[in-house]
């Protein structure tokens, strides 16, 4: 009898042992990037992110962005509609929120970022299938075409950038700047963002996290 409780004792220690390792393998043995590997990670997430919040609604094809000189490209937009928005006026997505979840972290939903939080964009579901509407009729602001990215600190599970841009309406710099912060978490071994500005076509302000 008393063997068999020197075992089980025996076997809760390892138990609780393997967890510590788990979670310190999590924390701590994640490879610490270097300032030009998390600026790449940075600029590449944060195109992503302002393919999203914009170009992926806007019927206008013309306008593009570019940070720290790389341009939006078909790599970066990594949800897209199926259908052909110009002309339907809407953006038809199967399966969105796991493409979302994918560069979002756990504690951004989407509805803070397209969905009712937001007030130029409507949405509805039905059987997996999300259907995105622009029902503003402000077309006036972007957030500005040139962004640039720069690093305020990195360690193993997060990278926190300072985002700067000017303004822009159709065709003229308004000359505000902003500075604004975006961060990438670490989940799983895969960045995501956990903070992010953004206003909409009609200006109005969006702070996630």
């Amino acid at each position: 009898m008393k063997n068999k409780k020197i075992n089980s004792k025996f076997e809760w220690i390892v138990i609780v042992i393997f967890i510590v390792v788990l979670v310190a393998k999590e924390m701590f043995w994640l490879p610490l990037l270097t300032e030009e590997e998390a600026l790449d990670v940075g600029v590449n997430k944060y195109l992503a992110f302002l393919w999203i919040v914009d170009g992926l609604f806007n019927t206008d094809n013309s306008f593009t962005y570019v940070v720290n000189g790389k341009e939006l490209t078909d790599e970066n937009k990594i949800i897209s509609c199926r259908n052909d928005i110009t002309k339907d006026k809407k953006c038809i997505i199967d399966d969105f929120e796991a493409s979302f979840k994918n560069l979002f972290a756990h504690n951004i939903d989407y509805q803070k970022v397209t969905g009712d939080d937001m007030s130029s964009i409507s949405v509805s579901i039905k059987d997996n299938q999300y259907t995105f509407k622009n029902i503003s009729l402000c077309n006036e602001y972007h957030m500005g075409r040139l962004h640039h990215l720069k690093i305020e600190s990195i360690e193993r599970n997060k990278i926190v950038y300072q985002v700067s841009f000017e303004d822009e309406s159709i065709g003229k710099v308004i000359g505000r700047t902003y500075e604004k912060t975006f961060v990438l978490v670490n989940e799983n071994r895969t960045w995501k963002i956990s903070k992010a500005y953004y206003h909409d076509s009609c200006h109005m302000d969006y702070n996630i996290e």
